[in-house]
């Protein structure tokens, strides 16, 4: 970009193996991406407080670009929207300060952004019971579990919610041991991801073994167990025209040896039976080696963690805090799931052991002095 502003010429080679953003990075003037741009009236952009400022820098300084006009957006009407009580960007080995920076009203272009706030709590509006939240502790359970297994409404409007993936695990575990009949055990096939960065020496030094006991976020554990009737969630996109979407609940219908045959149970395909297969997921982060891993991209829904629950609306929530919240208002995510004050259950439990009604609550309050 230097050479074209400073008009020097010059050769390039645009040098990536697949998946690294050759494509993406040139946003030709003459693109379909670019024309959508162009057309559009509005831009709407959900989630937007869980986004880095930058992306928000880089579609102001892209749109200015494509359309040729130097107005905010490229004169362009956008939309942000959600909470800032909710989740913040996720930025790697960061500092307080350093998640405060990263949200979009600390960016330059908020100075821009016009504030309009929405007050009523429209989850609660319809509640005609008076009761406040039970705080008692509830202990690990989903009234009705056996003789419900098979409504699909029953699993779409409960979860349990726990702070970390460790809490949601033995939760899982739990209730999946009461489910009835034979639990199938599935195992992943890892190898060393080979490219032009990776050294033959390293498949070498990394045995499979070895690999097979890597856990990270966002890829699913070496060994995976299912039962028939169990409620799972989709970790990936596989098919968006019938509603097989990162996030879309589904329930185990029958286990066979490569695939999965599940019944939707969100979405508008509800009812509609899929098959899922096996799929190579590769970490993108966190880890010194690239490797690959082939398993279903799938996750059991009795539990979820508080992160991976925002934006859902949940008739009935049980919380599950053997451990503190550590981040930016996950207590208040949580809590604000429910469409009643009588629909969430509490069980909080200090590092001694002991049960308490009492718990910490983590909150960035500079994030607010912007708004």
């Amino acid at each position: 970009m230097d050479v074209v502003s400073n008009d020097r010429g010059g050769m390039f080679f645009q040098y990536g193996h697949g998946e690294t953003g050759k494509t993406f990075i040139c946003i030709s003037q003459q693109s379909p991406q670019a024309e959508l741009f162009i057309r559009a009236k509005l831009i709407i952009w959900d989630e937007a407080p869980m986004m880095h400022r930058y992306c928000f820098e880089a579609l102001d300084k892209t749109m200015k670009s494509i359309l040729q006009v130097d107005k905010l957006f490229g004169g362009k009407v956008v939309v942000l929207r959600r909470d800032f009580r909710q989740i913040l960007p996720v930025v790697l080995k960061a500092s307080r300060q350093d998640i405060v920076h990263a949200t979009i009203n600390s960016s330059p272009l908020w100075n821009f952004c016009r504030v309009m706030k929405l007050t009523k709590n429209m989850r609660l509006q319809s509640c005609s019971s008076p009761s406040n939240v039970d705080e008692r502790p509830t202990g690990i359970r989903l009234p009705g579990l056996l003789s419900n297994m098979y409504d699909p409404d029953y699993f779409q409007g409960r979860a349990i919610l726990a702070p970390t993936n460790e809490c949601v695990e033995f939760v899982n575990d739990h209730l999946m041991s009461l489910l009835l009949g034979e639990e199938k055990v599935y195992l992943s096939s890892d190898s060393m991801f080979r490219d032009e960065q990776t050294m033959e020496d390293n498949a070498e030094i990394y045995s499979t073994e070895f690999l097979n006991t890597i856990r990270c976020s966002g890829l699913r554990s070496h060994a995976l167990k299912f039962k028939i009737g169990a409620p799972v969630m989709l970790i990936r996109n596989i098919d968006q025209a019938k509603g097989l979407c990162n996030g879309t609940k589904l329930q185990i219908i029958r286990t066979g040896i490569h695939v999965l045959s599940c019944k939707i149970l969100s979405g508008k395909n509800i009812g509609d039976m899929v098959f899922i297969p096996r799929m190579t997921l590769i970490p993108s982060t966190g880890l010194p080696i690239k490797f690959q891993r082939r398993q279903f991209p799938l996750i059991v829904y009795f539990a979820m963690t508080i992160n991976k629950s925002q934006g859902q609306t949940l008739s009935h929530v049980g919380l599950y805090l053997p451990k503190h919240v550590f981040s930016h208002d996950q207590l208040y995510i949580a809590l604000s799931r429910v469409t009643s004050r009588g629909g969430i259950k509490i069980f909080i439990k200090l590092d001694s052991g002991e049960l308490t009604n009492v718990t910490r609550n983590v909150v960035y309050k500079e994030v607010f002095h912007r708004i």
